[in-house]
């Protein structure tokens, strides 16, 4: 049961492998949307279950149907486990730091075993299981080369191509726009050899992406496109006023998952496509919306969700001040690639082969 879109789509997979091996699993899925199902209605369904796992979305407000059928689970005494979509350090999600939930628990799985160490100590009862994340592994075996992904854009072989990704949030893209724009503007006079680019991955769940009206206020499409976004949706003055070569990308252009292959630096705003960039050994500098995006993270209980990646060492963390010099090093190939490409190594290493994480936790699953 998951209602964020990643675990939703990492359980369509298990589910898949489970039906191949002869089990027949109940989804509840809503793949960024409200599931659809009353938690009662789902909490009717416990009986007939020989062990339920649920996703933990981003919010306290998304996670209120997982978290009602999980502690209806646990008063009933029926085994019950969660999938741990995105990498946080030692914390974990406020809303989820429950006393029934850490004891409760028989079984979670995380992204890497640096994690599952943590995660060993807060949920003593829990068997942790390193599965790495289905969708984060799709990384290692991407549906296009740097060629192909260029082409598709009109981009030659030889231009710098910075790749910065968007988040839920306006305050949090505007900031962290502006400021990419700016840096690679001076990049572009100091560095005037070479041609830039910047790529901005839209996030799918923006509000600022949807809602197309006509002249008279009537809702004639539920989602811009790229074109539109630049040209007239909340984004258009970016485009308007600078002067460094830049595209804004929706998903239902290219996912930034396909997009990775054909870029030169990750600039990553909180989202889980560092973890991906890592797989395919990129550079990625983490900057975030400044102070207010660290203040929004405190508030839902991951204060070390934004540093996990820099902590870890497989990105560079950059504040307003520190983004320009750090885009420098990189584009004169003075940075710290070298270093970062080996821990990637270390902490994404390449699956034997792709599904390898589902395969993982259907074992898992069926041990028990």
């Amino acid at each position: 049961m998951a209602r964020d879109a990643a675990p939703s789509g990492a359980f369509q997979r298990l589910a898949s492998e489970l039906q191949a091996r002869g089990k027949d699993p109940v989804t509840f899925l809503g793949n960024g949307a409200p599931i659809g199902v009353a938690p009662t209605e789902i909490v009717n369904h416990l009986s007939e279950c020989d062990f339920v796992l649920f996703g933990m979305s981003s919010s306290a407000d998304l996670a209120r149907e997982e978290l009602t059928v999980a502690e209806a689970a646990n008063d009933l005494n029926l085994p019950f486990g969660f999938y741990k979509d995105i990498v946080e350090g030692s914390s974990i999600r406020a809303h989820f730091n429950h006393d029934w939930l850490k004891s409760g628990a028989s079984l979670l799985f995380v992204r890497n075993e640096e994690e599952a160490v943590y995660m060993r100590d807060m949920l003593p009862n829990a068997t942790v299981v390193a599965s790495g994340n289905p969708l984060v592994e799709d990384a290692f075996f991407p549906r296009l080369d740097r060629r192909g992904v260029r082409n598709a854009f009109g981009i030659g072989q030889d231009e710098r191509v910075i790749f910065c990704t968007g988040t839920k949030l306006a305050f949090e893209n505007f900031y962290c726009f502006v400021a990419v724009l700016n840096a690679v503007d001076q990049l572009g006079k100091a560095y005037s050899q070479d041609r830039f680019r910047v790529i901005f991955s839209m996030h799918p769940g923006d509000p600022n992406l949807k809602y197309v009206y006509d002249s008279d206020n009537i809702l004639v499409r539920g989602e811009y496109n790229d074109e539109e976004l630049m040209q007239s949706g909340v984004y258009r003055d970016l485009f308007n006023y600078s002067s460094v070569p830049a595209m804004l990308v929706t998903k239902q252009r290219m996912s930034s998952t396909d997009i990775l292959p054909g870029v030169d630096l990750v600039i990553n705003t909180g989202s889980t496509i560092a973890e991906s960039a890592a797989c395919l050994r990129l550079p990625v500098i983490d900057f975030l919306g400044g102070q207010l995006a660290l203040n929004r993270y405190a508030r839902l209980g991951l204060p070390d969700y934004p540093f996990a990646n820099s902590r870890a060492g497989v990105s560079l963390w950059a504040h307003a001040e520190s983004l320009y010099p750090l885009i420098c090093e990189f584009a004169n190939s003075l940075g710290d690639s070298r270093r970062l490409r080996s821990r990637q190594e270390e902490i994404y290493p390449r699956p034997q082969e792709r599904g390898q994480a589902i395969r993982i936790m259907a074992d898992a699953l069926q041990a028990i």
